[in-house]
């Protein structure tokens, strides 16, 4: 018999060596990979256009140590939610740098890193050198860095067919990348796997409260289950590789 989760996700204990739950026939029917004809739908009501990066719907990241996520309906309205359940397509980190005082503006880096090693931009060049990304380097006279990494996570939820843009600020990418080696040491890649982003409220040195991303894994997908979500990958994977990284999305503490 079938047992739910926390998130109410229903899931069966595997006979695996890890003995992890998996993902149930009923849940998996409710992710549009599973549908051989979702991708048909996206590319008719696109009447011939191609995808672009501000398609994405992108899910703002929560200030002031807040414990739930605003999420967009189709009417426009919000409603709060304390986790982001789904199937993570992609996961992308970031160097970026920019060297005015934000103010609101939506400007590009003056300079980023789409592998972390080799900066584009002004100034540029080799990552593990530039004085902008050394600890302590924090125009406001912290220990940070200027030039900070951040992620993006993008996250299929259930009953919807393109996935959205969930942002890893600063203050999660460690938590992030744990959980990711976590997942990695029992040979599971996110793609593979149902997973749950919460909340959990921090503080900074300064007293500065704020927020960080609490990971969890629901279940893990059926092996027949692994391909359909392969091909679903790259359906997108252009389009998910040309979205940027926004100042919104680097939060100072």
């Amino acid at each position: 018999m079938a047992k739910k989760d926390e998130a109410g996700v229903p899931a069966v204990v595997s006979n695996n060596k890890n003995n992890l739950p998996i993902t149930t026939l009923e849940a998996l029917n409710d992710f549009a990979f599973i549908d051989e004809h979702a991708l048909d739908v996206v590319r008719e009501n696109l009447g011939g256009q191609q995808m672009s990066p501000s398609d994405f719907d992108r899910i703002k990241f929560p200030a002031g140590g807040a414990q739930s996520w605003e999420v967009s309906g189709l009417d426009g309205d919000t409603e709060s939610v304390k986790s982001i359940d789904g199937i993570v397509l992609m996961y992308k980190t970031n160097r970026s740098f920019w060297r005015d005082e934000f103010t609101g503006a939506g400007a590009p880096p003056d300079c980023q890193s789409k592998d972390l090693i080799t900066g584009q931009g002004n100034p540029g060049g080799n990552c593990a050198t530039c004085p902008y990304a050394q600890w302590n380097s924090d125009p406001k006279g912290g220990e940070g860095q200027a030039c900070k990494i951040s992620g993006t996570l993008f996250v299929m939820k259930p009953g919807e067919i393109l996935p959205v843009i969930v942002p890893v600020p600063v203050a999660s990418v460690k938590i992030v990348k744990k959980f990711m080696l976590g997942l990695s040491s029992k040979n599971i890649k996110f793609s593979n796997a149902v997973i749950g982003l919460g909340l959990s409220p921090a503080q900074n040195k300064k007293g500065i409260k704020y927020s960080e991303i609490k990971p969890r894994l629901i279940s893990v997908l059926p092996d027949g289950a692994k391909t359909q979500i392969d091909a679903y990958i790259d359906a997108f994977r252009n389009s998910m590789n040309a979205v940027s990284v926004t100042r919104e999305d680097i939060p100072d503490a």
